[in-house]
């Protein structure tokens, strides 16, 4: 799928069986959202143990959800006719510009 990021599960899947191991791994219970970014961060603190200077590259970006019907909660963007949410990254890279991994979002 991350090869294919704008195709929908079953295109970038490319059969039935793996649409379906795909839904059923996000619905399963006995992974949570929590497991993968605690792994994540783990082995991004190692990569950063490596280096003596890392650089934390940052970046804002506005995810507007103005025309979408469900979107209860979320604030204004930049001005009062427009609904969505801000997401600022910071992402760890080396100085010869190897991405290290997100350092916090």
């Amino acid at each position: 799928m991350a090869s294919q990021p704008s195709t929908s599960v079953p295109q970038a899947s490319g059969n039935l069986a793996a649409a379906s191991a795909t839904y059923d791994f996000w619905n399963s219970p006995y992974f949570h959202p929590s497991d993968i970014i605690a792994a994540q961060a783990k082995s991004t603190v190692e990569r950063i143990k490596e280096h003596p200077i890392v650089l934390a590259v940052q970046d804002t970006t506005s995810l507007d959800f103005t025309t979408q019907k469900a979107k209860k909660g979320m604030g204004y963007l930049d001005y009062k006719k427009s609904f969505g949410l801000k997401v600022h990254t910071t992402l760890g890279v080396s100085p010869q510009g190897i991405p290290l991994g997100l350092i916090n979002q």
